[in-house]
This record gives C-alpha cells, structure tokens and sequence, in this order.
C-alpha cells in the first residue's frame, strides 16, 4: 500500500525508531482489516481469531489499530459507523486480546484450549440445570461444541427450558423469541428442523421489514433447529410495535406452504417505493469463494444490490443446492450489500468440486446481477 510506504519514509525523515516507523506503516496498511473482518467474519471461529493474534503480534498494537479503526469509521461518515458495528469490533478486539494474553498461536494450543472450553462450558450447564432442578430431553454432551462456544453457560440453559417446556409445541410449530440487544434486536428461532428453513425466515422478515445482520445456525442431534439472529429494523420502528406476532405466524405459514414468500416478496420489489429508489454509487456484482479462511467450512461471499428478498432467494438458492448454511453475516455500504456465508455439504464437509461450485456462481449471481453493474473479476482469492 503506497500510504504504508510513505508513512515509513515519513517516519525515518522525522527520526522515528525503526521499530515505531514499522508499527506507523502496519498500521496504515490495515486500518481497515477490523471494521471489515468484524462485519464479514465468524467472530466464534478460532482458527480466525488465531490467525489475527498472529498478524497483529502483540496487545498494543492491537489497541492502536482499534483506536485508529473506530477514528477512521466515524471520520468517514455516519452510513460507516453504527452501534452494530461499534458491538462487532469490540467483540473482535476482546476476543484478539484475549488471544494474545492467553498466547494461543499454535494449533496445539486453540484445540487444548477449545476442548477444555467445551469441558467447563458443559460443566457450567450441568451445574445450573442441577440446581434449577430442570428436566432435560438431550443429554448436554449431545449439545454440539460449535453451539457450546458460542452461548454462554446461562444462555445454553434458557434454550434448554425452552426445548423441554415447549416440547410438544416444537413438533408442530416455529417458536421467536424477540429480544432488545445493544446495537441490534435478538432472534431466537426454536422449532424442528424443515428443509429451506432459513431462506423462509428471512423471506418472512423482510415482509415484516427486518434485516438480518447475522445469523449463527445449530441443529441438536434430536432435530432441533436453535438458529440466534441479529436483526434492525428498516424503518423508524420501535422494538415494541414490531408485530412478533404477526410475524411467527406468517412464518408457519410459509413452512406450512399456506404463503407463497417468493411471490409476496416480488410484489413488495414491484412497489413504487422500491422501483422509484435510485441507486447512490456504481454497486459491485461478484461472487467469491473461500476455502482458506476457515478450517471446517466453506466461506462464499456474495455482493450485489442491497434489496429486499435478496437474502432470501440467496438462502433458498443454497439450500436448493443441498448446502448447509451455519453462519451468516449481512454487511451493507452504502446499498452494497455484502452477504458472507460460511456453508457445508450434508455431510459436514468443505465444497471443493469445482463444477458445483461454478454452478452455484451461476445461480447466485443470477440473482444478484443487473443492468448496472458488471462481474468484477478482479478478486484476492479464488472467485467462483
């Protein structure tokens, strides 16, 4: 980056220690790399938070970086900073400094430390649902360890309650629970694993006007789907008048095939408030794939038209192709939207046929793609 190259410089002329003039280029050259990888990256996923504990060397230039990154967003501009973004990065910076005090660079040490993770997380819940005297339909060592680590103990045991008080209705039914969150409002989704399911929450949501921000995903081995998301309203709505209720009962509609998503979502894109909206900036239309950034999955990045309906004929696309989508994030700059799913086949692993790959690019970007804006082949990594 030629702004790292000439703060260096800067840095000598002005008889800086080498070691400073190193630090002033590092940061330059990745004040962006937080704000960006907060928003687009699994912030539970380890093996990336290990990986940036090693990038970033040491706690206080990791502090600087934050200062800089969180002075660089609000100096841009209000659609660059939000109290959703202000949440991510704080989330990263805690967690990257944990990592570096914990000195957790090498592979050994992240798989010692998440097993002994689940073990005491395990533990917790044990102790908790003992000495809440609550009856429990599946064993915690059942719970998978991915859902484990990205709860706390207490979180783990209210969906536990909930499984077991619910059971009944849970066979028959998809259960929200909406809670008000700093920087976001809070989706729990309970119900029996359905196929399509997530494309048809998201679908529902953008009826009922919510964006999703990010998604975390879980199926427990007795078929019970435990999806937390993040949402926002997209209009001046407080949390209070949102109708939850209107909105889980169009939601078993749609599971139920008694409302047509798709069709209801095309008419909402025809209305004159969508079609009269004009476009602010030249908007970037790819599709990339990642299989680097993550050990146990997939990472496919997909930028277009921030719309509503796009994220649910992108989830219904995935699913269609047979993937299985366990974390989402949504990021949007200024309408361009930025979706990050990280997706496995059925059987749990990585996507690396080629073939299927290209025609998931096909798919997605058929969606995606407009009379205004042409694929971007210019890509780091490997496009699909």
């Amino acid at each position: 980056m030629l702004g790292a190259d000439l703060i260096d410089k800067v840095g000598q002329r002005m008889g800086f220690a080498e070691k400073d003039c190193a630090t002033l280029a590092f940061l330059v050259r990745y004040h962006l790399f937080l704000p960006e990888n907060a928003l687009r990256r699994d912030l539970d996923d380890q093996d990336f938070i290990r990986d940036t504990a090693e990038l970033i060397k040491d706690t206080e230039r990791l502090t600087m970086l934050y200062l800089l990154s969180v002075a660089d967003s609000k100096a841009t501009g209000p659609s660059a900073w939000s109290a959703w973004k202000a949440t991510l990065m704080n989330e990263l910076f805690l967690k990257v400094r944990s990592c570096l005090e914990a000195e957790c660079t090498t592979d050994a040490d992240v798989e010692q430390g998440e097993e002994q993770g689940v073990a005491w997380l395990q533990e917790q819940v044990h102790l908790l649902t003992q000495a809440d005297k609550i009856p429990l339909r599946i064993a915690v060592e059942d719970l998978p360890a991915d859902y484990l680590t990205s709860f706390t103990p207490e979180v783990v045991v209210h969906h536990l309650r909930l499984h077991q008080e619910q059971a009944t209705v849970l066979q028959q039914k998809v259960l929200l629970f909406p809670e008000k969150k700093k920087g976001s409002w809070s989706l729990l989704m309970l119900c029996h694993d359905r196929q399509g399911l997530l494309a048809k929450l998201c679908g529902v949501l953008a009826l009922h006007n919510l964006s999703v921000l990010a998604a975390r995903i879980f199926t427990w081995p007795d078929g019970t789907v435990v999806d937390m998301l993040d949402l926002a309203p997209e209009a001046t709505l407080a949390f209070d008048e949102q109708d939850w209720k209107a909105l889980e009962h169009d939601l078993n509609q749609a599971v139920n095939y008694r409302l047509d998503v798709g069709r209801k979502l095309y008419s909402k894109l025809e209305s004159s408030v969508y079609r009269q909206r004009r476009q602010v900036q030249q908007l970037l239309s790819k599709v990339v794939v990642d299989n680097e950034t993550s050990a146990r999955h997939t990472v496919i990045e997909v930028y277009g038209d921030d719309r509503p309906g796009t994220l649910y004929q992108l989830t219904q696309t995935l699913s269609d192709f047979r993937f299985n989508i366990h974390r989402a994030r949504i990021a949007t700059e200024v309408e361009q939207l930025i979706d990050v799913f990280y997706v496995t086949t059925e059987t749990q692993q990585k996507i690396h046929d080629q073939e299927l790959l290209n025609r998931v690019k096909q798919a997605l970007l058929h969606i995606i793609r407009n009379d205004n804006n042409d694929d971007n082949d210019d890509n780091e990594k490997e496009e699909l």
